[in-house]
């Protein structure tokens, strides 16, 4: 490997699955029309894990939602669908592709369901296909569901062996023809 494909590898660090996701599905509320519509405070409920939560928190807040954390009034529940997958390109190269959907479901304060709304995001781009694995998190959502990786060539079997096959053929024919003619 070459010094300069080196530096180039390790000068474009890739981001982490995580981050990529919480951006992506995070700037999809923006779109909603659930939330453009509240007039009054509700409380939220979500599937992310807790760590992350208040990035949901501050986006909401920075949408103008009022929240609550009594638990009272109207529910928001915020539910957050991944689908990421990685393709490798070439040996060094991978194109990782990150997609899913943000459902939002509005309930009044007797927990009747009022609203519902589907959001989609996409998002891809390459990264080195060396350090995939370090862009994972153990927060299953961040995980590749599907990995296509290039099939590693096997030349013992692509040359060693139809080599090996050409050569004791050529002798068993020579040996066959110079025994038969002796």
């Amino acid at each position: 490997m070459s010094a300069g494909f080196c530096q180039l590898s390790e000068a474009r660090q890739a981001e982490p699955n995580e981050a990529v996701l919480l951006r992506e599905a995070l700037d999809t509320l923006s779109g909603s029309s659930i939330l453009s519509g509240l007039s009054e405070p509700v409380s939220v409920q979500s599937n992310l894990p807790e760590y992350n939560r208040q990035l949901l928190f501050n986006e909401l807040m920075r949408l103008g939602t009022q929240l609550r954390l009594d638990g009272e009034g109207p529910q928001l529940q915020f539910m957050f669908y991944p689908r990421n997958s990685l393709r490798q390109i070439n040996p060094a190269e991978a194109e990782r592709r990150i997609a899913g959907e943000v459902q939002l479901f509005l309930s009044d304060a007797g927990r009747t369901l009022t609203q519902t709304e589907t959001l989609t995001f996409r998002y891809s781009d390459t990264i080195p296909f060396e350090n995939h694995e370090a862009l994972v998190s153990d927060w299953p959502a961040t995980r590749f569901h599907e990995t296509e990786a290039l099939q590693v060539r096997n030349r013992w079997r692509e040359y060693g062996q139809p080599a090996i096959i050409a050569v004791a053929t050529g002798i068993t024919v020579y040996l066959l023809f110079n025994i038969r003619s002796s």
